[in-house]
Formats: C-alpha cells, structure tokens, sequence
C-alpha cells in the first residue's frame, strides 16, 4: 500500500503547475453530506493536505442547475500541485464533483477510490 502511495503521489511532482495543465478528471455524484467525509477520506487515503472545510462550504454554495470551479493547492509528502474543484449542483443537496489532475494516472486512481469510497457505504 505504502508503495502504491508514493508512486501516486509521485504523479503530481511537479512545480508550477496552472489550471490549463488539468486536463484529466475524476468525478462522481454525491450527496451533499457526503461530499465532507469523502474529501477527508480522500486526503487521508492519498496523504493530501486538503482545505476539506473550504470545499465543502464552496460545493454547499453552488445553487440548484449551477455550476462553479476553484482551483486549490494541494500538497503530499513535500510535493506541491493544483487541483481543479467543480460542482454541479444536480439538484438539492445533490453536487457532481469534478476533481481535476494534471496526471491521468492520478485522476484514474482517484476516480477508482470514488468508486471503492461509494460501494463501501452502499451507494
């Protein structure tokens, strides 16, 4: 697992990295209050330092048939990145996440661990 880990985390080495470098996704349906729980769970699972409060008041923010996009820093084991952050808010309380890598690797296995995260809680 450890070693899964650092090769995922190797995957956004690089520095200087701007919106227009994101052009791989992850994305997946959530209920509303799900959306905290799964990004404390994703900063844990891939070791990033995640401002997990501030995406969650953002998602809670978009209004019904709208849609808004942050890009945030993210950081692991010394390594700093972007990530890109848009919600649909589908319908009430029910945002689409889009997160957005530089890495297709990485966006493929965050997009898998949505999908682990989501079959573990039965959805």
């Amino acid at each position: 697992m450890k070693k899964a880990m650092a090769f995922v985390l190797g995957l956004f080495a690089s520095t200087g990295v701007d919106s227009s470098d994101l052009q791989y996704e992850a994305s997946m349906n959530f209920d509303l209050e799900s959306v905290e729980p799964f990004l404390y769970d994703l900063s844990n699972r891939f070791g990033l330092d995640l401002d997990v409060e501030k995406l969650y008041e953002f998602a809670a923010a978009v209004p019904v048939e709208d849609e808004r996009a942050i890009t945030v820093n993210i950081s692991g084991s010394g390594r700093e990145s972007v990530m890109g952050f848009r919600v649909f808010m589908d319908d009430t309380d029910a945002p689409d996440l889009y997160l957005f890598f530089e890495s297709q690797e990485l966006a493929d296995a965050v997009g898998d661990f949505m999908l682990e995260w989501a079959e573990a809680r039965g959805m």
